[in-house]
């Protein structure tokens, strides 16, 4: 069944690979991807580079998002940070519904393979906890990030009747 401009569109701005093929050959992937002939002619005139721009946009929406989940590996990645994610969701799109948490689940996978010395276990735990049903949970930890910096300390995830969670971080130091 043909699709629209919209569905299209959507599924360009996802695929960074779609994308690069588009900016070679338009019309092969219009065609390989069904659009409806009347849409086609839209689509041609979108420039590539727009579509990559627009696509950036997105990608740095979800960046912020997982980033505030893994405070510790955003840290240890310091400036490289945005790039290997980029890298990661040009090819990889999360699933409707998981609120961030499979974005940052499947980050902390390409970074096994990528940069595994930079994953922090607490950041890990922390995914885990949203992956599941657990209503509270506590563990010890070396690299919980707190007030700018990795300390050890007591990791504290609770979540809420609302579907988000709270954590806590129980120190001692200054």
């Amino acid at each position: 069944m043909p699709i629209d401009f919209t569905i299209a569109l959507a599924r360009l701005l996802r695929d960074g690979v779609l994308r690069d093929r588009f900016a070679v050959d338009p019309e092969a992937v219009l065609q390989e991807m069904d659009v409806e002939e009347d849409e086609r002619e839209s689509l041609r005139q979108l420039p590539a580079q727009d579509l990559e721009y627009q696509a950036e946009i997105l990608i740095r929406k979800r960046f912020d998002k997982v980033r505030g989940l893994l405070p510790s590996t955003d840290a240890h990645l310091g400036l490289d940070a945005f790039s290997l994610f980029l890298k990661y969701a040009r090819t990889t799109w999360p699933e409707e519904g998981s609120h961030g948490w499979k974005d940052a689940e499947d980050f902390l996978l390409f970074l096994q393979k990528h940069r595994p010395e930079s994953v922090s276990r607490s950041d890990e735990r922390r995914v885990m906890f949203l992956k599941g049903q657990r209503v509270w949970e506590m563990h010890w930890g070396d690299d919980l990030w707190i007030r700018g910096r990795s300390r050890r300390g007591l990791q504290i995830l609770r979540r809420t009747r609302h579907g988000s969670f709270r954590e806590w971080a129980v120190y001692l130091g200054l």
